[in-house]
C-alpha cells in the first residue's frame, strides 16, 4: 500500500534536514510526532523524495481528495523526472 503522506513528510523534512531516516523509509520518530496527517509538502521538500517515494505522496494525496495539491506536484514530478511512469493512482486530472 502507498505510504501515508505524513510518513513520507517526516521523510523528506528529515532528508532535508541532513537527519536521520529509518530503513523501514520513514522518519526517526521524533520528526513523525512533529507532523500531521494534513501534510503537503513544499516543492523544496519533494525534491529530496526518490522518484518511488514522490509517487506515493501524489497517490497518497490523490486519496485524501488533495487534487489541486497533487496536480501541482505532479507538474513538478514530471518536469524533473520526464522518463518516469506514472501509476494510474497518481495520475492527473490535467492531459498527458
Amino acid at each position: 500500500p502507498p505510504a501515508r503522506v505524513a510518513d513520507i513528510a517526516s521523510e523528506a523534512s528529515a532528508r532535508a534536514a541532513g537527519g536521520a531516516v529509518s530503513t523501514q523509509g520513514t522518519a526517526a520518530p521524533a520528526q513523525k510526532k512533529a507532523t500531521s496527517a494534513l501534510t503537503i509538502l513544499s516543492p523544496a521538500q519533494e525534491t529530496v523524495l526518490t522518484p518511488e517515494r514522490w509517487l506515493d505522496y501524489l497517490i497518497g494525496l490523490r486519496q485524501r481528495g488533495e487534487h489541486d495539491a497533487a496536480d501541482a506536484s505532479l507538474l513538478r514530478f514530471r518536469a524533473r523526472y520526464p522518463e518516469q511512469p506514472i501509476p494510474a493512482g497518481a495520475a492527473s486530472r490535467l492531459p498527458r
